[in-house]
């Protein structure tokens, strides 16, 4: 659906965590790497749930209600500054996530 939340559905009870949500698409998520963008000198990868930057990065673990961000920037830039942009732009690329 276009809700924009992500709906876990298993016959497995566990946690579930950013990398089971990645892995559904066999794409990558680390503190190094989304998709095809890497950190180096000049790109950094940031993730804020629910307003607040963590460290947990594929290890995040997906609960009712939490707004996840990641965001691949380039440069140091503030991690809760500047405007959310279609992640195929030229600009800082963001991937909005909730559940």
């Amino acid at each position: 659906d276009n809700s924009g939340k992500i709906h876990v559905e298993s016959p497995e009870k566990r946690d579930f965590n950013l990398s089971d949500f990645f892995a559904v698409w066999n794409k990558t998520y680390s503190k190094n790497q989304i998709f095809d963008y890497k950190v180096d000198d000049k790109h950094t990868i940031r993730e804020i749930v629910n307003s607040k930057e963590t460290q947990d990065y594929e290890n995040t673990i997906l609960k009712d209600n939490d707004q996840i961000i990641i965001r691949f920037a380039f440069g140091k830039t503030n991690v809760l500054s500047g405007k959310f942009t279609d992640f195929r732009s030229n600009d800082d690329r963001h991937l909005l996530l909730f559940r």
